[in-house]
């Protein structure tokens, strides 16, 4: 809803909504303790793209409400990788030196426990695709 209405040329709307529902979402994701019948990765994913194409600006506080409020490592990489990867900003995703370093941290500290869930040979796929954020992200934040 929130890229529609900055679409429509409503970024004072737009970003009113797109609050709402970063800080619903996080709600609900700590909540439901980030089961697995509901899976948050998209409206994550959708969140960081929509930010990143209209509302660059507003990086520092995305990444710094999902890689604070948000446990999994998997939030932070999805947010960070598809933040960078947005193409329809003219502006570079410009954060603080000190998130960088946290996102950094967390990265390092945590990955593991996403290698040893994904280990199994049904989930390689999944390791792989987390592997390559991980990578990308790093390369961004250096």
């Amino acid at each position: 809803m929130a890229h529609h209405l900055y679409h429509k040329g409503d970024p004072i709307k737009a970003k009113s909504v797109y609050e709402d529902v970063l800080l619903l979402l996080i709600k609900q994701i700590r909540a439901c303790g980030d089961t697995k019948i509901i899976e948050y990765i998209t409206p994550v994913k959708f969140l960081a793209l929509t930010l990143g194409n209209f509302d660059i600006g507003e990086a520092e506080k995305f990444l710094k409400l999902v890689t604070s409020r948000l446990d999994k490592l998997k939030y932070t990489l999805v947010s960070t990788y598809y933040l960078f990867q947005s193409d329809k900003s003219t502006s570079p995703v410009i954060i603080s030196d000190d998130l960088k370093q946290a996102i950094k941290k967390k990265i390092d500290t945590e990955f593991w426990v996403i290698e040893q869930r994904k280990s199994e040979a049904v989930l390689a796929h999944e390791l792989n695709y987390y592997k390559q954020l991980r990578q990308a992200c790093l390369k961004y934040l250096a």
